[in-house]
């Protein structure tokens, strides 16, 4: 019931890791300025319930205060999630998509009866500085089929290092 709720503070969290580092801002601050975008967010909404919702928030600082400071796990997560971050590109969104060209001959544009099947693999990553570049790569058959293996047998080894923590001590951290 309550897991989103802490993915997401987590998470938000965790954002303090990198605004921190990127832009020197405190923990305090960032806390304030998250409180104040909620205020200004519920005034907005003009709803019956804001009033007690303001009241709810008026305390927020603080409990994310505490809880940031006080929890090890927190600041593990963080850790973990800038670990994952510090490779060269990060992959943000995939796509293949399968085109058919026709081939006409020489003479006679009109008609044709070859194609090939052609197949753009699209890539958006983050790079180190933080820039979506996009990038296109073009596969035939072979190459999907390769790039198939090599992602059953990459899921194939999180599975089995997901066994090996489950039946030991190890945790993974962010789940």
């Amino acid at each position: 019931m309550y897991r989103p709720i802490i993915r997401e503070l987590l998470t938000l969290l965790s954002v303090y890791y990198n605004i921190k580092e990127d832009r020197k801002i405190s923990l305090e601050d960032l806390v304030e300025m998250i409180k104040e975008v909620l205020i200004e967010q519920i005034t907005l909404e003009n709803a019956d319930d804001s009033k007690e919702k303001l009241e709810k928030i008026k305390d927020f600082d603080t409990f994310l205060l505490n809880l940031y400071k006080s929890n090890d796990n927190i600041k593990l997560y963080e850790k973990a999630r800038n670990l994952e971050r510090e490779r060269e590109n990060l992959l943000m969104k995939s796509r293949i998509m399968t085109d058919i060209r026709p081939i006409f001959d020489d003479g006679e544009i009109g008609a044709f009866n070859r194609t090939i099947i052609m197949h753009t693999l699209k890539l958006e990553l983050l790079n180190k500085n933080r820039r979506i570049e996009k990038l296109l790569i073009g596969l035939d058959h072979q190459d999907l089929i390769a790039l198939k293996e090599n992602i059953e047998r990459a899921i194939e080894k999180e599975v089995k290092i997901r066994e090996k923590c489950n039946n030991s001590d190890i945790s993974i951290i962010g789940e």
